[in-house]
């Protein structure tokens, strides 16, 4: 895993890149949307936190067996386990259906979902193409320790 350390600061990259990602949300909607970027952002953090709760819940249900024994584990949102295609298609959701109800035009929140999603997946696809190639397993922290021992 790739990190940035700054100092004591130690901030693996992929989580680098959900922090820009999500700043680039509301750097897109306040620069297309001025006069009505207080009305978006609600829906937009709304959006954003249905987006990463449903990527997570969805990585969880996918790998229930790991966390049966240490079922807080989930809760973990720190740790690595999205689904980022479930996360990305509920967050459009959420999105379509606040301008529904707002009665604005769609593309004022899906314009900068979309931005956001494109640096998070990055321009090549490359966290798209990491998910399919291996799927991620979730051990408990106390397996890990057990392998690292037992291989000794």
């Amino acid at each position: 895993m790739s990190v940035l350390t700054l100092g004591p600061l130690v901030l693996p990259l992929e989580r680098l890149v959900l922090i820009v990602a999500v700043a680039a949300v509301f750097l897109v909607s306040r620069w297309r949307n001025a006069a009505q970027h207080r009305e978006l952002e609600r829906a937009l953090w709304w959006s954003l936190g249905a987006g990463l709760a449903c990527a997570r819940a969805a990585f969880v249900l996918g790998h229930l067996p790991s966390f049966a024994r240490e079922p807080w584990q989930a809760l973990y949102l720190w740790e690595d386990g999205y689904v980022w295609s479930v996360g990305a298609g509920a967050a459009m959701i959420v999105a379509a259906e606040f301008a529904r109800r707002g009665g604005y035009s769609p593309s004022r929140l899906l314009g900068p979902l979309l931005a956001g999603l494109v640096i998070w997946a990055g321009p090549d696809g490359s966290l798209i193409c990491r998910e399919r190639r291996r799927p991620r397993t979730c051990p408990s922290r106390r397996s890990i320790v057990s392998l690292a021992t037992a291989s000794r």
